[in-house]
C-alpha cells in the first residue's frame, strides 16, 4: 500500500514539473536560421523538460509522426514548431 502512495506521489510531482515548465516562454527562433537548425533548437530546448532526449536514429522517419504529435501538444508547441521539430527528426532518423 505504501509503495502505491510513493508512486502516486512521485508521479503527481513529475507531472506538476512538467506542466510548469511548459508553460514557460520560449525565445523566438531566428528566422533566418535553416529550418532543420530550428527543429533541433526546438527538440533540444521543449522535449528535453519532461524526459531525456532520444536520439533521432532511436526511430524510423515514420514513426516519428506520432510522437511528435503527442508530445508537441504536450510540451505547447504550435503546428509549425512541430513540423520543424518533425523535419529534424525525420531527416535524422534510423534507415
Amino acid at each position: 500500500m505504501v509503495h502505491v502512495l510513493l508512486k502516486t506521489a512521485l508521479l503527481l510531482l513529475l507531472g506538476a514539473a512538467c506542466a510548469s515548465t511548459a508553460v514557460k516562454e520560449r525565445a523566438p527562433l531566428d528566422p533566418s536560421l535553416p529550418p532543420q537548425q530550428r527543429g533541433r533548437i526546438l527538440y533540444e530546448t521543449s522535449c528535453n523538460k519532461c524526459h531525456a532526449l532520444y536520439m533521432p536514429s532511436s526511430y524510423g522517419a515514420g514513426e516519428w509522426p506520432f510522437y511528435v504529435r503527442k508530445y508537441g501538444r504536450k510540451a505547447r508547441l504550435s503546428v509549425e514548431e512541430r513540423d520543424l521539430v518533425l523535419s529534424y527528426l525525420q531527416a535524422n532518423a534510423r534507415e
